[in-house]
């Protein structure tokens, strides 16, 4: 009989993963259901090149739980219908598809399509975008808070003081498909797969996961304040129309330099120390 594999990760959403999860094997109740916790999952590419090809797996977790599913798959050759159960706090991946929590959504579609990024050597692959600047600087103090501890992380308090005095604009050589332009005081420099990144927010309301290319979004040349105002503005989804402050390119090819270090952030996953990244896709 056909199995509903359940991979869960009992981290997500501030610890509630598990409870989140028993949640939806209660809806599945009378199925043949299997529990896995990931934390405790060795060899996920070996669960399931060895799983019945009439089993569905689903991954039940935030998004950076996503993303390293993604990767730790993306060389596998899959046969299984895999879906998705978002427990997390912020799910961009679902707000990007215009679907709410609660919703099994199919991954099959997305296999093949991601693109890459490479960061210190590294290749990985991400489904919603890549932040460096500000919102690296933020996703970096939510973790030094989680490490703490804290389960009620004020992200909006985090950014507040970052923007007016925590965080220092950098300058950056931005590469995009062989053109390459300089900014000075560059707040933020995210590359977008999705549309929403960093719990929400939406530096390119514009960008399509099935338009073949990538956006890198910059902000730069602005004071505190007016960071600080376009920072609220793209929490509430709202476009940015002046190019002197905000410019959105468009390509496969995306390499961004920042003159001095900082934290990037992709899907969710903190990197620190970072002064260049680049997207393929």
């Amino acid at each position: 009989m056909p199995q509903f594999i359940i991979l869960y990760n009992p981290l997500s959403d501030n610890g509630q993963g598990e409870a989140q999860t028993k949640l939806l094997s209660n809806r599945l109740e009378g199925n043949d259901l299997r529990l896995i916790d990931l934390t405790k999952c060795d060899d996920i590419q070996k669960m399931i090149g060895e799983s019945h090809p009439d089993d569905t797996f689903i991954l039940s977790g935030s998004d950076g739980t996503l993303n390293r599913f993604l990767n730790e798959i993306d060389t596998i050759e899959i046969k299984n219908e895999i879906l998705y159960y978002a427990t997390g706090s912020g799910n961009d991946f679902l707000m990007s598809l215009g679907i709410e929590k609660g919703n099994l959504v199919p991954l099959n579609p997305f296999f093949g399509t991601l693109p890459t990024v490479t960061v210190n050597g590294q290749d990985r692959k991400f489904i919603n975008g890549v932040g460096f600047g500000f919102d690296g600087y933020c996703s970096e103090a939510a973790d030094a808070l989680r490490e703490k501890g804290d389960r009620h992380i004020n992200t909006m308090g985090i950014a507040v003081k970052g923007l007016l005095f925590g965080f220092k604009p950098v300058n950056a050589t931005i590469t995009v498909d062989d053109c390459t332009e300089r900014f000075k005081d560059v707040w933020l420099a995210p590359t977008m797969f999705g549309s929403f990144y960093n719990g929400g927010m939406i530096p390119v309301p514009d960008q399509d996961r099935e338009d073949g290319v990538v956006s890198v979004m910059v902000l730069y040349h602005c004071n505190r304040g007016k960071a600080l105002t376009v920072f609220l503005k793209l929490y509430r989804g709202e476009y940015i129309h002046d190019e002197n402050i905000v410019r959105i390119i468009k390509g496969h090819n995306i390499n961004v330099e920042f003159d001095s270090p900082t934290a990037l952030v992709i899907d969710g996953e903190v990197i620190k120390n970072v002064t260049s990244y680049s997207v393929k896709r």
